[in-house]
């Protein structure tokens, strides 16, 4: 008889945790569904429920993650991805929770912070497949608090530990135009001549040949640099970096190949600085991934989040139906076109992104800011960009 109430009771127990652990799929499934459907709102509320219900499920650090991208105060979202790193600091999300703490403290500029952050994705997680873009933030953090030995040997070190990688061009382009600032030419120009040679194919190629065009110039290699530069037309046309060269006004004659003709209408530069800023881009905050998650695989990409690019054309401009606008980036990349935008915007800064066919199958985002009805009104609105926002290159662009 004592046998048999055992029994009972295992049978009991197991069903009691097999029928807990069915609700508590149940209940985070739920949330994905609404979350991926992009209802939000509705998204945070089931997940902070399932908080309260289910709080000792294995569930509970892909719930802190997607509630940490749900939280609109950041603050609230940082508790979340600390509660990931206390409560499970071996899961597979340990690493993108330390990634998006990093990412609030360079936001907030935080920047000597941020870089510590960063780094300890490095040396907590060094299996992590966000090593490189740690590594790499990690010396930007440290170039943004004006600690430039420091980064230096960060970016050094990105680029010897992650060669590999797409941040490992970023890194060595930072560090070129580090030497560039110091006037030490002769180390820039053989930085830049590295990256065009070892990483033909980055998406940094236009700002690398205009800035390598620039150190050669302050050289006296006058000839070399208008190559340089004649590179940036032929290569990336419609890159801000080709609008930059146009604005200089320069003559190519020497040059045994000229400059093929631009057939449409070229941007006016205005208020063109002799050398642009370092590539100073705060990161996205990393989306979910899941490597190992429990029981089945889910898509966490939030679909509702995903910008929808726009070639929308506005009907109000000048009396001849043009229109102005400011232009502050162009990128092969809608990622990177995203980063500025997300710097830059505010409740009184209308940015658009506006995808343009380059040729050649190549797709150009461009980055706007506002409609005007005239240059004079766009350019006294970039004044106050660069005043406010730090903006510190632009073209006036008229459609």
């Amino acid at each position: 008889m004592r046998k048999f109430v055992v029994v009972l009771i295992f049978l009991f127990l197991s069903f009691s945790m097999s029928w807990s652990q069915t609700l508590d799929h149940q209940a985070y499934q739920k949330g994905v569904d609404l979350y991926n459907q992009g209802d939000l709102d509705n998204a945070r509320s089931t997940f902070s429920e399932f908080v309260n219900t289910y709080g000792s499920s294995e569930y509970m650090p892909n719930v802190y993650m997607y509630l940490a991208r749900l939280e609109m105060n950041p603050d609230h979202a940082i508790k979340y991805f600390e509660k990931i790193l206390q409560e499970h600091p071996s899961h597979s999300f340990a690493d993108d929770a330390l990634l998006g703490l990093a990412q609030y403290d360079y936001a907030k500029k935080n920047y000597k912070k941020a870089a510590d952050l960063y780094h300890r994705i490095t040396v907590d997680y060094p299996q992590s497949d966000l090593c490189s873009e740690a590594a790499y933030w990690s010396a930007n953090s440290l170039y943004m608090a004006d600690e430039i030995e420091l980064a230096k040997n960060a970016l050094n070190s990105a680029i010897t530990s992650y060669p590999l990688s797409e941040k490992a061009s970023w890194a060595l382009l930072d560090l070129a135009y580090i030497y560039q600032q110091r006037k030490d030419f002769k180390t820039a120009i053989e930085k830049y001549q590295q990256l065009i040679r070892e990483y033909p194919n980055s998406d940094v190629m236009s700002v690398a040949y205009y800035r390598y065009g620039e150190s050669l110039s302050e050289s006296g290699r006058k000839r070399e640099s208008l190559t340089a530069y004649q590179r940036v037309l032929e290569n990336y046309p419609e890159s801000f970096e080709a609008a930059m060269v146009r604005g200089k006004n320069l003559d190519f004659s020497i040059l045994d190949k000229p400059v093929p003709n631009k057939t449409e209408k070229t941007p006016q530069v205005t208020n063109v600085e002799p050398s642009p800023p370092p590539r100073v881009e705060p990161p996205a905050v990393a989306k979910p991934k899941m490597d190992t998650p429990p029981r089945e695989a889910v898509d966490v990409t939030p679909s509702a989040e995903t910008p929808t690019l726009s070639n929308d054309k506005r009907t109000y401009g000048s009396a001849s139906g043009e229109q102005f606008h400011i232009q502050i980036g162009a990128y092969s990349s809608s990622e990177n076109a995203q980063l500025l935008k997300s710097t830059i915007q505010d409740a009184e800064t209308e940015i658009t992104i506006v995808q343009v066919d380059s040729g050649g199958g190549k797709i150009l985002y461009r980055v706007w800011v506002g409609n005007y009805r005239s240059r004079e009104e766009a350019k006294l609105s970039a004044e106050n960009l660069v005043k406010n926002k730090g903006i510190r290159n632009y073209i006036i662009v008229s459609d």
